[in-house]
């Protein structure tokens, strides 16, 4: 048994791809003379993150010294769900061996030093903008 999670910004891309490994799997498994139960778990429409709390999000990171990087998740975080509800952004933090959502994830302190200060200037600076 194995989980496959596919990712992309645009959903025909993504539902492309999704075809694309499913043939490639079924000829795998043909070749080998196994039988192949494909099933689709879960399918989540891509959800884009507020442009103006991104470029606040994007400002608190590099108040802190670190260059914002603007990543796609594509994960089916609560912020997908809240999109549809207010705006919405994320900030990531990284992980050890980019293992995250597992057991296995890890941040360092001082990673997670920094992320706290960022949210600390984000919530400033979106407080600021209310006004």
């Amino acid at each position: 048994e194995i989980g496959i999670d596919v990712r992309a910004a645009d959903e025909a891309v993504r539902d492309e791809a999704v075809q694309a490994i499913h043939a490639r799997l079924q000829t795998i498994a043909s070749a080998r003379g196994l039988t192949l139960d494909f099933a689709l778990i879960q399918d989540l429409p891509s959800t884009r993150c507020d442009p103006a709390l991104m470029q606040l999000m994007a400002d608190a990171v590099a108040g802190q010294g670190v260059q914002p990087l603007e990543i796609l998740s594509g994960a089916g975080h609560d912020a997908a769900v809240m999109a549809k509800l207010a705006p919405a952004v994320m900030l990531f933090i990284r992980c050890e061996g980019g293992i995250s959502h597992n057991p296995l994830e890890s941040v360092a302190d001082d990673d997670v030093d920094v992320a706290i200060r960022v949210l600390s200037d984000f919530i400033e600076r979106l407080a600021l903008e209310a006004v």
